[in-house]
């Protein structure tokens, strides 16, 4: 099966996905000191402009392994907890509506198998910032995580976690910075 969100699809070939911008150096030694780490051979991570998904538009990072997108990783930013918590239930109403019943439900980490591969839905906060993330990953790492000797679907979930915090974590910089920019040239 095919899983395609804008312009990206699960096991597309990297080379035919367009406007996308690999991670820089630096991005990538904070992502690794902020404990987010590859995981697979040839792994590299990408961003490109927002995604709309469930009319929602979204922040995106890809992730590709061996040439091939293994993961889309979708968050939204929210002023307020009561918006996050509206967002977070509204894509969970969908998520079940289109894949049926999660597999795993924890407070604020949904987690459901499908044929195509995992999604992961989660909510998070990080001082005034609120999220939601969701994460699509492909069946095509199912060897690959076995060959890693990765095998608890919770070791999984957590290497994506440490990307939603990761991503977060850059997000709250980038608008902190835009803030002080605007006060300080009014």
């Amino acid at each position: 099966m095919k899983f395609k969100i804008g312009d990206y699809q699960l096991n597309q070939n990297i080379s035919e996905a367009k406007k996308l911008i690999e991670y820089s150096e630096e991005e990538y030694r904070q992502a690794e000191n902020s404990g987010m780490k590859k995981m697979f051979k040839n792994e590299k991570w990408f961003t490109c402009e927002e995604i709309d998904f469930k009319d929602i538009s979204w922040i995106p990072t890809l992730g590709s392994t061996d040439g091939k997108i293994y993961k889309i990783a979708l968050q939204r930013d929210f002023a307020s907890e009561k918006e996050s918590k509206k967002t977070f239930e509204y894509i969970k109403g969908t998520l079940i509506k289109d894949f049926g019943n999660f597999s795993e439900n924890k407070i604020e980490k949904i987690f459901w198998d499908t044929e195509f591969g995992n999604i992961l839905l989660t909510k998070a906060s990080m001082f005034d910032f609120y999220f939601v993330n969701l994460f699509f990953t492909s069946n095509i790492i199912s060897e690959k995580i076995k060959d890693r000797h990765v095998k608890s679907r919770k070791t999984i979930s957590n290497i994506l976690l440490w990307i939603a915090n990761y991503i977060a974590e850059k997000y709250k910089n980038k608008k902190t910075n835009q803030l002080k920019k605007e006060t300080t040239n009014p």
